[in-house]
């Protein structure tokens, strides 16, 4: 099972959305379309989600 991150970008930040344990990451996407549909269906303009996997746990600083 391998972790993928889930990053929101809205027009003032990246912000961590949540975490998937998937084993691949066509699966994980595939979860995230599931679980979080009504969130995919009320963005707003510029925002995005990006899902990826990272070796170790992800740091935000506040820029």
């Amino acid at each position: 099972m391998n972790r993928y991150y889930v990053v929101r970008r809205t027009k003032e930040k990246d912000e961590e959305f949540a975490v998937i344990d998937a084993l691949s990451l066509d699966e994980a996407n595939a979860i995230f379309e599931v679980r979080y549909k009504d969130f995919k269906e009320t963005m707003q303009k510029g925002e995005a989600f990006f899902i990826f996997q990272a070796n170790e746990p992800l740091t935000f600083d506040e820029n």
